[in-house]
C-alpha cells in the first residue's frame, strides 16, 4: 500500500494489471512511482541557442527566444 500511496502522491494514477499494480505519471513525471520531474532543460543546459530561455514542458521543452531569434531552438535571425 505504501508504493500506491507514493504513486498518487506524485500525481500518478494507480493501474490495475493481471500482473500487479504500476504507476501511471502525468506528462511532467517519470519513474516507477513517478518520483522524478523531467528535467530536459537541466540536462541539455544549451539546449536554447542566442539567448534563447528554456522551459521545461512536460517531457520535452519550450525555448522563449530573444526578439532578435526564433526557431524551435532560436537558431534563425530574424
Amino acid at each position: 500500500m505504501e508504493h500506491n500511496e507514493t504513486c498518487t502522491k506524485n500525481g500518478g494514477t494507480i493501474i490495475k494489471t493481471e500482473a500487479g499494480y504500476f504507476c501511471e505519471c502525468d506528462d511532467s513525471r517519470h519513474g516507477t512511482l513517478c518520483e522524478k520531474n523531467y528535467t530536459f532543460c537541466e540536462d541539455h543546459p544549451n539546449i536554447c541557442q542566442n539567448g534563447g530561455k528554456c522551459f521545461n514542458a512536460g517531457s520535452s521543452y519550450i525555448c522563449s527566444c530573444t526578439s532578435d531569434f526564433q526557431g524551435v531552438n532560436c537558431t534563425i535571425r530574424k
